[in-house]
């Protein structure tokens, strides 16, 4: 048997291979130039690139990049600016978003959202199981932060792709996103302008459906009686039911008790006071092709019409804020803190949550994305629930140690309307 020796690729030859490989390789594409053409062969480019994407794609990615409050990639002071310094429209990481919308040129965005829709939607059998679904998707893969993705010529991002890869969205963002993907799924979708706020609706089963993924927590929502969603339009004439809602406003970047004062929905969606200029629908006038080619996805070609819902001149009713500083004055039994603030006087008084486990939260910088669900949920208090109209409780002697206690504080217009969840205090405990 005749043995032969391996040959041994010198320097000069591995050099010599890499030439002929690139002159193969250039061959070939001009081969596949001058047989298919330039279009076919950027129509197969972005499909190979699409398909990478997609053989990639992870939902949980998105819903934890957005739900992340305190992680450092949403943190304002990334740009290195200190925060009184900062221009919240203008102020972007123009880096970020330029390198993001290099990688993902020739990614269909079509094509990965009509995917999205699809895992989204997978287990659901009617058309509003299909826009809950949505809306908890949306709601989580998106943080309202104090940055609003810009590009550098002060135009916003608008591209559905790119902003939940970003994983920051403000509410005019997030609901441009929503309404791409509802159209993706086949279903007709505008943005409705509020006061100070931008949400969507969506149409389906011969009906509007308002759709606001930016400013609540969960998957909550106002139903009629038959278990479908209003539209804008039959949400004003009776609106206080949003108010219902629990946690209207999400965590900043630092994810500290939210103390101030903040208005009740009811009050920008349909409070005359509030509005600056004309409420309106927005409708996307881009044709698939005129998206396709688009930076932002179509969204310069829109178009407004008058919103057909009602105004009212109710007062500016305000939720109270979270109960701040509490503290204990005689260790494990006295428990006082910071009245809170509730800038329409209504405030009646605080319940106090005593549970021999913790609530499955907190606040502050070690927040996990995993801890969303519990924060969208009342403390437990198997061990008891007591209320108080002042700032402080003297709680039982014989409760058993360790216990955990959260305060929360509630008033006359969230009990007339069955608002259950409000900011809520530090979790303390005594051990």
């Amino acid at each position: 048997m005749i043995r032969m020796n391996p040959i041994v690729a010198t320097p000069v030859m591995r050099r010599w291979a890499g030439l002929f490989g690139v002159i193969a390789i250039l061959l070939g594409l001009g081969s596949v130039v001058a047989i298919f053409g330039r279009d076919e062969l950027r129509s197969w480019r972005r499909e190979w690139a699409t398909y990478q994407y997609l053989a990639q794609l992870d939902l949980q990615v998105f819903i934890e990049r957005g739900s992340n409050f305190t992680h450092p990639h949403l943190s304002p002071l990334r740009l290195g600016k200190p925060l009184d310094e900062l221009d919240v429209v203008f102020d972007y990481d123009f880096e970020r978003a330029e390198a993001l919308e290099k990688r993902l040129r020739l990614v269909d965005r079509r094509t990965v959202l009509a995917e999205i829709y699809r895992r989204v939607c997978a287990d659901c059998r009617t058309n509003t199981e299909r826009h809950l679904a949505l809306l908890k998707f949306c709601r989580r893969a998106s943080f309202h932060n104090a940055l609003q993705p810009m590009w550098r010529d002060g135009a916003m991002i608008a591209d559905p792709l790119l902003l939940l890869e970003l994983g920051e969205q403000r509410c005019g963002q997030t609901s441009r996103v929503a309404v791409d993907l509802f159209e993706a799924g086949g279903m007709r979708g505008r943005l409705a302008q509020l006061a100070c706020h931008v949400a969507a609706e969506v149409y389906y089963d011969d009906d509007w459906h308002y759709f606001d993924p930016g400013m609540f927590s969960g998957a909550d929502t106002v139903f009629h009686a038959d278990g479908t969603i209003p539209s804008y339009r039959e949400l004003s004439r009776r609106p206080t039911a949003i108010d219902a809602i629990p946690d209207h406003v999400e965590p900043l970047h630092d994810n500290q008790p939210l103390g101030g004062s903040a208005e009740y929905p009811s009050s920008f969606y349909f409070a005359r006071a509030t509005y600056t200029s004309p409420a309106c629908y927005w409708i996307k006038t881009a044709t698939p092709e005129q998206a396709k080619t688009s930076r932002n996805y179509g969204w310069e070609l829109i178009e407004g019409r008058e919103a057909d819902w009602d105004l009212n001149d109710d007062p500016i009713r305000t939720a109270p804020g979270a109960p701040l500083n509490p503290r204990w004055e005689i260790v494990g039994k006295r428990l006082t803190w910071t009245a809170s603030e509730d800038r329409d006087g209504d405030l009646l008084g605080y319940r106090v949550f005593v549970s021999r486990q913790p609530r499955g939260w907190c606040y502050g910088p070690d927040w996990k994305p995993a801890m969303y669900d519990a924060c969208t949920q009342l403390p437990p208090a198997e061990l008891g629930l007591f209320t108080t109209t002042t700032a402080s409780i003297d709680l039982p002697d014989d409760l058993p140690r360790p216990f955990y206690v959260t305060v929360m504080a509630y008033d006359r217009h969230g009990q007339q309307v069955g608002c259950r969840l409000n900011p809520r205090s530090i979790e303390m405990v005594a051990e």
